[in-house]
Formats: structure tokens, C-alpha cells, sequence
């Protein structure tokens, strides 16, 4: 598989392009409004260009790693716009750091769909609308929502304290991110995917990266709010380490989902959750409502709608599947009995036994009619216990084919009945899994009476045509041409020609003129052969000879 495509390698070198602009602007820059606009302006270039690479890679890409591109590519997007909000609000709104922003709900909403890449994957390839899963994004969104509001969205709180408030959050940042870089690393050793491994250990150096961008912002609060500082550029590693990813990223090839080897962690995502974020969002939600009761009821009912209408679609989509899989066993129902009719009623003899050595699990009544073994004379027997085989070698060659291709069509054996008669069978034979052991399906067609009227069939052509070459009598036979196509030994005698001269020949070409009883020339139309063939009956006691071309004699 090729690469993602050329358009993230040029984001990561318009990255690193705009990761040398920061460096100048921190290094030369004076004025710190103008160093605060351009680093915060970088940032939010960086931020971009990840979110559209992963976009790019998302709508190149198909199956579970679709969803999983699309998951990031919301998320980087939410954190981009964050960024920008703060670019706005930093630059152009007087004292907005000491109050709170639309960007700090951003910043709390953007891990959001990184969250749902633990949810188990969809089913959907998602080139359409997957309602359930917007559902899921919005219920973790708003929890992350109404996290924020109930720890830091205090007006109060941020006009007595904004630094105090700031540090809370930052350091509720570095929990987060290093939760989820712990998560990452740990997927990365436990699932079974191999580009899956790959995929979650990048996403754990990113949150890593995260991690120390977060610290280090939480250091250098005293001069990181005001003005650009060496922050900005490290905030910009683990959207590198996305693009580079993004640039680097090959499809893999299409295979089964891979869902969670935890059952456990399956049932309380899909079981659990559903039911105690509603609950603690109104837990919350009642804090917030001593102060901003229009946000908290907005919050509880936005949770509770999505619960349960997830609940409606959950319960519609397994009312589908359920009919679905009624569906799917009725019609299963009817081909086993449509099989099992025709493994009964078939003339032919079918078998189904373990491979290579192992004994008849089943057999139809055409074995027991062929064989002469009756069904309790022949289950849980193997064909060398019964003596089936009359000649081993055959069996072992025959079983060697099955064995590596794991089919055999057509192949003529010799077996021999219980009463000991030997019979010729043409044998189908194919290797399928029996729970967990290897069986083998066998069909033999007993063509022994086949074999027997062929035999008879040759021995009287062979008699025929022995008597017909033997015979007195010149005898000659011709195509639709006139062409002569046999000539016996009388006829060739007679003419005093070979074989080869006189095969493919019409009566021009060897210069024969056909005459009348009484000695003159024949037409054509007149002719014994002609008119046989013409007329398609037989022309009986007709004399006429021939003679050849500058010959006096008549043949």
C-alpha cells in the first residue's frame, strides 16, 4: 500500500516552517503584543494543519482506521478552534486572562473524541451518519462540559484568584493528558493489530509530549499569561509528532475489527457509562445551579436527552439486528435441510469423516447401498478397518493431493464392497473445519456399470471394425463433401492405391469417372453417393463403375 499522499509531507515541512518563524519571533521580536499575536498565530497554523492531515488521512483511508483518523481529526479540530478563540481573546480583548473564555471550554472538549477512540469500534464504516456515535461524543462532551463549569466557571472565583484557578486547571491538564498517554501505551501492548500497536504507541508519545507542554505552561504561569514564551514552541510537539504520523501512515490491509480483549471494560463502557454520566452530570449540575442555573439545567437536560435517545436508537438498532439474525437462521434452517435432503436422498455415496486416518462420522443410504455395509456397520469405522481400499498406494497418493490443495475432483479409484466384489468409483472430495478437526467431505460415483458398457461398447467396435477391414467386399465411406474418409483392403486392392492416397479424396481428385450400367458417363446428380447423402436414404442394387481418366479400363 502506497503512503497517505504527498499533502501531509508538505504540512509537516510547512510545520517545521512555522516552528523557525516562532523561534524568530521569540528571539528577535521586542514587542511583546506583536511576539504574543504571532506565537499564539503559529500555534494555531500547527494546530490546524494536524486536524486537516488527519482529515486527509481519514477520507483516504477506509474500514476501523477511518474511524479512528476521524476521531482524531474532530479532536485537533476542537483544538485548533480553541486556539484561535485564545489568539483572539489575547490580543484583541483587554483583560481576558483574568476571566474565563469560550476557548478554556474548548480546550476541555477537544480530548473528547480522543476519549471515544477507547469506546468499542463501530460496525459502520463511517462514510455516513452514525447517530449512535455523535451521541457518545456529545454525552462525553458534556461531561467535560459541565466538569469545567463545576470546577472553574466561577466568576468570583476568577476575578479574587485567576492565577490560582489557572494552575487548577493546568494541573488537571497534566492528569488528563497523562491518563490518557498511560492509556495509549498500554493499548499499544495489548492489542493484537499490528498497525493498531503502532497507531495507539504514536498517541501515547503525543499525549506524553502533551504532558510536558502542560508542565511546563504550569511552571511559568508568572510570565506565560501575557506574553509568548518558550511554551508556544513546545506546544507544538505533539502536533508534529500527528503530521509526521499522518505523513508517514499506510492503510492497512482489510482484516477483522479489532474489537477489545476486555469484556469487562466493553460491558461498563457500553452498560455502565450510559447510565452514570446523566447522573453525574445532575450531580454537578446541582453545584452549578447556585450560580448559574440556566447552564446547569442546560447541561442536565442536554444529557438526559441524549441518553435517552440513544437509548431509543440503541434499543431500534438491536430490534434490526434481532430480526436480522431471525432472518439469517430461518434461511439457515432451510439450507441445512435442503442439504441434509440432498445428502440423504443423493445417489451418489456421501461420507463425512475426520482427516486423514479418522473414522465415518456419517454416511448416506447410497454408501450403505454401494458398499454393502450397513450405517452401524460403518460409523466411528475407518475405511482401513472396513478394508474399503483395494489398492493403499492409491489412497495415500489421492490423500497426499486432498492433504495440499485441500480438494480432489474427479480422481478413479477401485474399492471393494463387503461382499467382496471390486467396483470403480470417481471420487469429489473436499477438507473442511469440523469444531475445531480437520474433516473431509466425500462423494464417490459409482461408475462401474459405466466402465462395464464402455468395455462392451469397445470390444464391439473392435469386432465391427475387424470385420469390415477383413471383408471380401470393397467398402468405402465419405464425409458430406464427398470425401473419402475409410477405404477397407478389398476397396484398396481393387484400386490398386494406398490408404493415404485415397483418404481426404473425392472422385476428381483421383480422376475416377463414374459410368452408366450400360457404359456411358454419369452425371453428377445421378450418382449413388451423391444421392444418399442428398436424399439421407439408402440407394440399393445400383451397378456402375468407373474409370479412370486417359484409361481404357473400367474399374
Amino acid at each position: 500500500m502506497l503512503p497517505s499522499g504527498k499533502f501531509p509531507r508538505f504540512a509537516f515541512l510547512s510545520a517545521l516552517l512555522a516552528a523557525l518563524f516562532l523561534v524568530v519571533d521569540l528571539t528577535l521580536v521586542r514587542s511583546a503584543d506583536t511576539q504574543l499575536l504571532v506565537a499564539n498565530s503559529l500555534d494555531f497554523v500547527v494546530a490546524l494543519l494536524a486536524a486537516v492531515c488527519s482529515f486527509y488521512v481519514a477520507r483516504r483511508s477506509s474500514g476501523y482506521p477511518r474511524q479512528l483518523w476521524f476521531l482524531l481529526a474532530t479532536a485537533f479540530a476542537l483544538e485548533s478552534l480553541g486556539q484561535g478563540i485564545t489568539t483572539y481573546y489575547e490580543s484583541f480583548v483587554p483583560s481576558a486572562t483574568q476571566l474565563p473564555t469560550p476557548s478554556d471550554i474548548l480546550f476541555f472538549l477537544w480530548v473528547a473524541p480522543v476519549f471515544m477512540i477507547f469506546l468499542p469500534p463501530s460496525d459502520e464504516d463511517p462514510i455516513g451518519f452514525d447517530s449512535i456515535r455523535l451521541l457518545d461524543f456529545l454525552q462525553v462532551a458534556i461531561i467535560a462540559l459541565t466538569v469545567y463549569l463545576y470546577y472553574f466557571y466561577s466568576s468570583a472565583a476568577w476575578l479574587a484568584q485567576p492565577a490560582n484557578v489557572l494552575r487548577n486547571i493546568f494541573i488537571l491538564y497534566v492528569a488528563r493528558d497523562l491518563i490518557l498517554s498511560l492509556a495509549f501505551f498500554f493499548r499499544s501492548r495489548t492489542t493484537v493489530s499490528s498497525w493498531l500497536r503502532s497507531f495507539s504507541l504514536v498517541l501515547g508519545f503525543v499525549f506524553l509530549a502533551c504532558v510536558v507542554s502542560d508542565v511546563d505552561y504550569l511552571f511559568t504561569l508568572d510570565v506565560s499569561v501575557d506574553r509568548a514564551t518558550w511554551g508556544h514552541f513546545v506546544w507544538m510537539f505533539p502536533l508534529f509528532i500527528v503530521i509526521l504520523l499522518a505523513a508517514n501512515w499506510k492503510q492497512p490491509e482489510p482484516g477483522v475489527v479489532p474489537h477489545s480483549s476486555f469484556p469487562v471494560g466493553d460491558r461498563l463502557v457500553t452498560q455502565v457509562l450510559p447510565i452514570a454520566i446523566p447522573v453525574l452530570v445532575i450531580w454537578m449540575a446541582h453545584s452549578i445551579a447556585r450560580e448559574q442555573y440556566f447552564l446547569a439545567w442546560l447541561t442536565v437536560s442536554a444529557s438526559v436527552v441524549c441518553s435517552c435517545a440513544r437509548l431509543v436508537l440503541t434499543s431500534r438498532r438491536q430490534r434490526l439486528i434481532s430480526a436480522n439474525l431471525l432472518a439469517a437462521e430461518k434461511a439457515l434452517r432451510q439450507s441445512e435441510q435442503l442439504l441434509s435432503t440432498a445428502f440423504k436422498s443423493s445417489p451418489d455415496a456421501f461420507s463425512i469423516s475426520l482427516f486423514p486416518d479418522g473414522p465415518y462420522i456419517t454416511v448416506n443410504d447410497a454408501f450403505t447401498r454401494i458398499t454393502g455395509y450397513t450405517r452401524e456397520e460403518t460409523v466411528n469405522k475407518t475405511p482401513s478397518q472396513m478394508n474399503l481400499w483395494v489398492d493403499p498406494a492409491t489412497r495415500k497418493r489421492i490423500f497426499d493431493v486432498l492433504n495440499d490443495i485441500g480438494e480432489v475432483r474427479d480422481v478413479e479409484f477401485q474399492f471393494r464392497t463387503k461382499a467382496g466384489r471390486i467396483r470403480t468409483g470417481q471420487m469429489y472430495a473436499s477438507i473442511f473445519d469440523l469444531d475445531g478437526r480437520r474433516g473431509a467431505l466425500v462423494i464417490i460415483r459409482d461408475i462401474s456399470p459405466r466402465r462395464e458398457a464402455e468395455e462392451i461398447l469397445r470390444s464391439s467396435e473392435e469386432r465391427f471394425r475387424s470385420l469390415v477391414r477383413n471383408l471380401h467386399v470393397g467398402i468405402i465411406t465419405y464425409d458430406a463433401k464427398l470425401a473419402v474418409t475409410y477405404a477397407n483392403q478389398a476397396t484398396l486392392d481393387v484400386m490398386g492405391l494406398p490408404i493415404h492416397q485415397l483418404i481426404g479424396k473425392t472422385a476428381k481428385d483421383l480422376q475416377l469417372n463414374p459410368l452408366d450400367e450400360d457404359g456411358n458417363p454419369m452425371p453428377d446428380e445421378r450418382r449413388p453417393v451423391y444421392l444418399a447423402i442428398a436424399s439421407r436414404k439408402p440407394i440399393l442394387g445400383r451397378l456402375y463403375g468407373w474409370r479412370l481418366s486417359n484409361h481404357p479400363d473400367i474399374i
